[in-house]
């Protein structure tokens, strides 16, 4: 990462201050100490940066590198929303506002209605 020790040190805090208090109720999808040490290890700018789109250095796309998502069948940027957004996204898509697939971003995180008829 390209951040002084000091704007890290603020960054990694952020991973624990902005978690939603309501997420301890979902303890296997609770983002842990050893969870959030592997994606600050792995992110390339700050995940709660409007600005710029985030990535997981070694994936371009969102796929399987998260021990929680292999457990649960979950992508990665869901579990990101249920521990910074909103815990209710049952019947929802999580979508980028920035059309990255790959992005992890929390900022460009939306969800969106599925729709439950089928053509």
């Amino acid at each position: 990462m390209n951040l002084g020790i000091v704007e890290q040190g603020k960054l990694y805090l952020k991973f624990f201050e902005y978690q939603i208090p309501d997420i301890n109720e979902f303890q296997d999808l609770r983002l842990t100490h050893s969870d959030i040490l592997r994606i600050f290890k792995n992110i390339d700018t700050d995940i709660f940066c409007y600005k710029k789109c985030t990535y997981y250095k070694q994936h371009k796309r969102a796929s399987c590198f998260f021990k929680k998502e292999l457990k649960h069948k979950l992508p990665f940027r869901r579990i990101l929303y249920i521990n910074y957004k909103d815990i209710d996204i049952d019947g929802y898509l999580i979508k980028n506002t920035c059309n990255n697939r790959g992005c992890l971003n929390v900022c460009h995180l939306y969800k969106l209605k599925k729709n439950l008829r089928k053509l």
